[in-house]
């Protein structure tokens, strides 16, 4: 092994007999898995952990009887992501590790297409949240890799497998089976869910077709947040939920005021997975992955919410 060879990343390089500390090019989760060929696993695998993790906590916080804030809640949501990610990158200065937070005016007109379909993503989802049951949201939320994956086909002749048909087939089934065994939803939900898989398909979509790769994982999630901050807080201010946030928040109770800010620590990760998955693999794997997590949550949505799912509905999941 030369001595030009990489150490890692607080270790740096071996020079003159004496160590120096390497800063990281931001390719991709700070450069240090970069070299890694299971980057795009451990990328989906974190992402579906943070999504099983988070739709739990959303559906507790967006389906409370009286407490039915979800702009401002999105808003806050996004802000925590903000203050954690950039926190995070500035701590890590010291350390040797360079993660850049540049605010050039190309990436964030590259980010604003996106984050405006994840903001309408998230409202959406929190609207249907509210009204539809867990596991039934989530069965609709799985026809999204159809979607991003027939849109891949279409637009980049990006190739499509046996096992990718033979996957999505049994998607289709599945969900047939199951909407016509447990139909479980209010108009509003319906609607609501379906704006969910079409903004989330054209999100997924527009990550990874329309921003370069030039740009780091963790400044994509930092401006992308503020972006999406910036679209939630003056619907929140529109829709008149600033003016009775901070009274009902404060007639909470000390689990569920937990709950929130966890839900937004949550919501911070899965940001930062989102934007690392699309950049190291295809936007209907990240779809496929998410389609995935149907099974765990329906089973905590009937363990923890006590929703009844009949015997053809256990059949299509």
């Amino acid at each position: 092994m030369s001595n030009s060879t990489v150490m890692d990343g607080k270790s740096g390089l071996k020079a003159s007999g004496k160590w120096r500390r390497k800063k990281w090019a931001p390719v991709s989760f700070g450069g240090r898995l970069q070299f890694l060929k299971w980057e795009p696993v451990i990328a989906l695998a974190c992402y579906a952990l943070c999504s099983i993790t988070l739709n739990v906590a959303n559906k507790a916080v967006f389906s409370a009887a009286t407490f039915h804030y979800p702009w401002m809640t999105i808003s806050i949501q996004s802000l925590m992501s903000v203050v954690i990610l950039a926190g995070a990158a500035l701590i890590s200065r010291p350390l040797g590790y360079d993660v850049p937070l540049r605010a050039h005016p190309q990436l964030v007109l590259e980010l604003l297409r996106p984050s405006i379909f994840f903001t309408m993503f998230l409202v959406s989802n929190a609207y249907a949240l509210h009204y539809m049951s867990l596991p039934m949201l989530t069965i609709f939320k799985s026809f999204a890799p159809l979607g991003i994956t027939v849109c891949e086909a279409i637009f980049k002749q990006e190739g499509i497998s046996r096992s990718m048909l033979f996957a999505l087939l049994l998607m289709v089934m599945s969900n047939a089976v199951t909407i016509t065994s447990d139909v479980e939803a209010t108009l509003a939900g319906y609607i609501s869910a379906t704006c969910s898989v079409i903004t989330n398909i054209a999100q997924l979509f527009s990550l990874r077709f329309g921003i370069s790769q030039e740009w780091g994982v963790t400044e994509k999630a930092v401006w992308g947040n503020l972006l999406g901050a910036m679209l939630t807080f003056p619907m929140a201010i529109y829709f008149g939920e600033l003016d009775t946030f901070k009274s009902s928040f404060v007639e909470l109770s000390t689990p569920f005021k937990m709950l929130f800010f966890g839900s937004g620590v949550m919501g911070c990760l899965i940001s930062f997975c989102m934007y690392w998955a699309t950049s190291v693999t295809r936007g209907s794997y990240v779809s496929f992955v998410g389609a995935s997590t149907k099974i765990p949550l329906v089973l905590l949505g009937y363990l923890i919410f006590d929703t009844q799912i009949s015997v053809a509905g256990w059949v299509g999941i």
